[in-house]
């Protein structure tokens, strides 16, 4: 079991091409698929119908959809109860700040005891 995802289990398949990146997080039973899109102009419904597609097929209990972008208010009205989560280049930088955050917060004590 891990620290980020209470024994979770990504499943990585080969890279699609269009610069993303698609995998599954298994939380125990539940699946919850992913994909990621590095792009620069903002994400459409398409990538939000697809993973909702795989989310149906698959019986999966929710979803994410992460991009380095933003999203159409087609992509989030899409999304609206669908339990697919979007998250947005603002989300990410936060995410991955509030992750160096704790990673400063859990070494610094280890620094501290070496130095003395």
């Amino acid at each position: 079991m891990n620290q980020a995802g209470q024994g979770t289990s990504p499943l990585i398949p080969p890279p699609s091409g269009d610069f993303g990146v698609d995998f599954e997080r298994n939380i125990g039973n539940n699946q919850f698929p992913v994909q990621v899109k590095c792009k620069k102009n903002d994400i459409s419904f398409d990538p939000v119908a697809t993973l909702h597609s795989k989310m149906v097929k698959q019986n999966a209990k929710g979803g994410y959809v992460i991009t380095t972008s933003s999203f159409t208010e087609a992509a989030k009205q899409y999304a609206e109860g669908l339990y697919i989560k979007l998250v947005d280049a603002v989300r990410l930088v936060d995410l991955w700040l509030d992750g160096v955050k704790k990673d400063e917060k859990d070494i610094t004590p280890l620094f501290i005891a070496h130095r003395n």
